[in-house]
This record gives structure tokens, C-alpha cells and sequence, in this order.
């Protein structure tokens, strides 16, 4: 089946077609210099949802209605089974439309189009009747390579990772953020300082002679030690002259490795978690996230100006 697709400037009104039908073609129809670049990103999404769907653009700037309509007629008969999608599309092009359906009676192509807020499809070329259609949930990476851009989870998820876990820590110090940071720094500082990262083992005398005031920070980095034991969050094998743990889980390491990683966690999970009527409240829940909005990773030296950006937890 063929997809003639009325080209729209937004970009949504160009993929609902093909994500709700699946063609075999999809024809963009509208003028080629607006549909280079959604050519370019319908392809991206095609590619991520590992869809066969070909992809080809009719240019019909400059044309006459009628003229429109003579590619359209011509679009219908050299491919056979097609629909025409007019979620989108420039008035012209939709003019055009009827005139091929009046020109080509009972021979002619369906035509439909698509509500995205209430997931339907709606018949253009009879009754109007409307049809319920799955919803479309696009990730995270979608939405972006609809739009142009790249993504680069710059943090992975621990696979153990439960929320169960991330409140362990969440209760001891989710309300403190100030006083979390400052003993993440004073814990950063200490495990640079052990050459094994599995087994923690720094001694106290090495901790005393080059981490500044570390006497003042010895009571409270101890307490912390304390706690994360006590919480099942390390195992401590600490004597007088060394400092000695492992954490217990990946989870647990990650969370403590830099301060901003545990509030992530945390409404990455609640996220994940948060269903209503028994269906997932977000589409897709991602961490971590670089966007790279020209689609292509430029080196430090190279002269060009991007647009980059860092996302700590985006939700669709």
C-alpha cells in the first residue's frame, strides 16, 4: 500500500500515517525545498522503528490546482492501492484532493486523516465515519530525530536499579539536597584516593595528610559510613587505620558517585513506576540525555557552531 502524504510544516502531521498504517511507500506531496529536511527526519524515525517504508518526495511548487491534481491523479493510477493523508497539508494540496475525488468517482483513492489527541482515524471520501486507532507513543529518540536531532544517553540506567533501593538513600538524605552534596564531595574526595573501586580501601593517615581539614570531615564522613551500612547500602569492613566497603549494589554505586545522580534516579523511577487505568502514564521515561539538534556530532576543532544540550530526565 501507498501512503500519499499531504506535506504539513509540522512535523507530527507528517509521521501519523505512516505510524498508524505502515505502507510499503510514503509520497510526500508539497513544495521539495520545505520537505527536504522532513524527508530527512521521517527516514530517521522509519530507520528506529525498523519499518521497510520507502520514502519519496512530489514537488509541486509553483503549480496551479489543477495542475496538483493531475499528479495526484497520476500519483493514484501508477500505484494502485494508495491513501491519501490529510492530516496536514497546504490548502492547495487539499483542494486538489477533492478534485481527483470527483474526477475519479468510485476508482478513486481513500482518503483519511487522523486525530492524534484522540487516536482516530476519520474517512474523508464517504460517510465521515470514524475508526479507533492504537495510540501513537513515540520515545524519546523519536521525537528528536523528528525534529532533526541526535540523541547520546550520556548515563546509562544501573541494571539493578529499583526504586525500593533508590529509597534506601532517597529517606536518609532526598530532603537534605545541601547537606547530600557536601558529603558527596567529602566521599568523592575519599575514593579518588583508593587504587581498587570494587573494595574501597584508603587509610586514614593517607586521608589526614592530603585532603585539607580532614579531621574537621572525619566525624561526619564516619557517620555517612554508618548510615549507608545500616541501610544495607554498603558492607563495612573499616578498622582503625583504614577506611574499607564495597556498596552492595550497582544502584547504590551510582547514586553516590555524583550528587545530582540520586534525585535523577529517583523521578526516573517514579516515572516508570506511575501507571493509570493499568497503562504506563509516559510513553517513554530517558536520563541522562544529550540532543545534538543538527543530527550530526561535530569534533572540538571543528569550526562549526551547534546546538547542543544536556538533559538530566526527560518524560513523554
Amino acid at each position: 500500500m501507498t501512503l500519499i502524504e499531504c506535506f504539513d510544516r509540522k512535523d507530527l502531521e507528517n509521521l501519523a500515517g505512516t505510524l498508524y498504517l505502515h505502507p510499503d511507500k510514503v509520497i510526500l506531496v508539497g513544495d521539495e525545498e520545505g520537505m527536504s529536511r522532513a524527508y530527512d527526519n521521517l527516514k530517521a524515525v522509519i530507520f528506529q522503528r525498523s519499518m521497510k517504508t520507502r520514502v519519496e518526495l512530489c514537488d509541486i511548487a509553483g503549480m496551479k490546482i489543477s495542475q496538483i491534481a493531475d499528479e495526484l491523479e497520476s500519483l493514484v493510477r501508477k500505484n494502485g492501492d494508495c491513501v491519501i493523508d490529510l492530516t496536514g497539508g497546504e490548502e492547495p494540496v487539499i483542494l486538489a484532493v477533492g478534485a481527483v475525488l470527483e474526477r475519479m468517482g468510485e476508482h478513486g483513492p481513500k482518503v483519511q486523516k487522523f486525530d492524534l489527541n484522540k487516536d482516530l482515524a476519520i474517512d474523508c471520501d464517504g460517510d465521515g465515519k470514524t475508526v479507533p486507532c492504537q495510540p501513537v507513543k513515540l520515545t524519546v529518540r523519536e521525537i528528536v530525530a523528528l525534529h532533526g536531532g541526535i540523541v547520546h544517553p550520556l548515563a546509562q540506567m544501573p541494571e539493578d536499579a529499583s526504586l525500593q533501593q533508590v529509597n534506601q538513600l532517597w529517606k536518609y538524605m532526598g530532603n537534605k539536597p545541601t547537606l547530600w552534596n557536601k558529603m558527596l564531595t567529602i566521599l568523592a574526595q575519599v575514593e579518588k584516593r583508593s587504587e581498587e573501586k570494587e573494595m574501597i580501601e584508603v587509610s586514614r593517615h593517607k586521608l589526614r595528610s592530603e585532603i585539607k581539614d580532614f579531621a574537621a570531615k572525619q566525624e561526619a564522613f564516619e557517620e555517612l559510613l554508618f548510615q549507608f551500612e545500616k541501610r544495607g547500602i554498603i558492607t563495612n569492613r573499616s578498622n582503625s587505620e583504614v577506611y574499607r566497603y564495597s556498596y552492595n549494589s550497582e544502584c547504590y554505586r551510582y547514586c553516590t558517585r555524583k550528587a545530582g545522580n540520586l534525585l535523577e534516579l529517583k523521578v526516573l523511577l517514579e516515572a516508570k513506576n506511575l501507571y493509570i487505568d493499568g497503562q504506563p502514564f509516559f510513553d517513554d521515561c530517558a536520563m541522562g540525555v544529550g540532543i545534538d539538534w543538527d543530527g550530526i556530532v561535530h569534533g572540538r576543532e571543528e569550526p562549526v557552531a551547534d546546538t547542543h544540550n544536556e538533559m538530566d530526565v526527560i518524560l513523554t
